[in-house]
């Protein structure tokens, strides 16, 4: 590569390492859609139906663990441990707004280079048993499994 005008204003120079912040690419609407700031769960699902404005995704845009040279080793292990104590909460709690009522919170304050944007503020919930659950004994175990569940695509090359 050699020195490259981009945008014919800014110089990037030959051998230069560039960094973006993931914020960039998580919030862009041509690759999330026109719905980029809305939480959408089936943003990540294979059959994305009628009713989800959102174009195919690049596996390779989601970046919460980084990519190329600096893709996170751990990652397969974190996010089964995201995933999985997630799935126990959700089964065993109701979590109800302090307030009474669900409000998006504000991350203006958060850090551009943050991959996750941080509330601004505490969210304050209730964490309440379900119904029929606080007797119960739970018993967690992970096994193997015929389907891959991709959280990050790998990207680096050689």
């Amino acid at each position: 590569m050699e020195d490259t005008f981009l945008d014919n204003k800014y110089l990037l120079k030959k051998d230069s390492t560039v960094i973006m912040p993931s914020r960039v690419i998580h919030t862009d609407p041509a690759i999330w859609g026109p719905d980029v700031s809305d939480f959408n769960h089936k943003r990540f699902t294979k059959d994305q139906n009628a009713q989800n404005p959102s174009p195919k995704l690049n596996p390779k845009a989601f970046r919460v663990f980084g990519g190329g040279t600096t893709l996170c080793p751990g990652r397969h292990f974190a996010m089964t441990e995201i995933l999985a104590t997630v799935v126990m909460f959700i089964l065993r709690y109701d979590l109800i707004p302090s307030d009474g009522k669900w409000t998006a919170p504000k991350t203006d304050k958060s850090n551009i280079a943050s991959v996750v944007m941080e509330p601004d503020t505490d969210i304050t919930v209730e964490v309440v048993p379900r119904a029929n659950t606080a007797d119960c004994e739970w018993d967690f175990k992970l096994a193997d499994s015929a389907m891959v569940f991709q959280v990050a695509a790998e990207d680096k090359h050689d």
